[in-house]
């Protein structure tokens, strides 16, 4: 069985560091009984850590959106935000009774689009598109845009394979 050794350096007011003796190193027990709170928010920060990451990573799903079926909507842009986590196309479109309803179209960060070509120009207000997508779950006249159509009849790559 090997020991372990750390140093222990403690800070000074005025933010000097000093290291007790001449580089004297502490066996573990020594360590525990002089760093009274250090080991204690070491495991605190390595189990709340996981906890804050969690909700970073969850974000990036289409749970929110139906997956077993494709919509198509016919609209005008009014407006086009190509900004971080994802860019974002709001647009109206007549539903079946002919009222007008406001959308939202989402799609992938613009770091992704700009490979496919795209920039802050590409989508303007008053623009002629055909969107499809996944459609909310909730009902909500929100899309996941898979398909991006324009006036003049050709679609607009949404990745650089496209």
């Amino acid at each position: 069985m090997g020991i372990t050794f750390v140093v222990f350096v403690t800070w000074e007011a005025g933010g000097v560091a000093r290291v007790p003796g001449p580089w004297r190193l502490l066996a573990p027990e020594e360590y525990m009984r002089t760093n009274r709170w250090g080991f204690g928010a070491v495991i605190a920060l390595m189990i709340a850590l996981p906890l804050f990451v969690q909700p970073l990573l969850a974000h990036h799903g289409n749970a929110a959106y139906d997956t077993t079926k494709t919509v198509k909507v016919r609209g005008t842009i009014t407006d086009f935000e190509f900004i971080n986590p994802h860019v974002m196309v709001f647009f109206e479109a007549q539903n079946d009774k002919g009222a007008v309803e406001k959308w939202q179209g989402e799609l992938t960060s613009p770091n992704h689009l700009t490979r496919a070509g795209w920039t802050n120009g590409t989508l303007k207000p008053g623009d002629q598109v055909t969107l499809s997508g996944l459609r909310a779950k909730s009902g909500a006249t929100t899309l996941w845009i898979t398909k991006i159509i324009v006036a003049d009849g050709h679609e607009i790559a949404l990745s650089p394979a496209d």
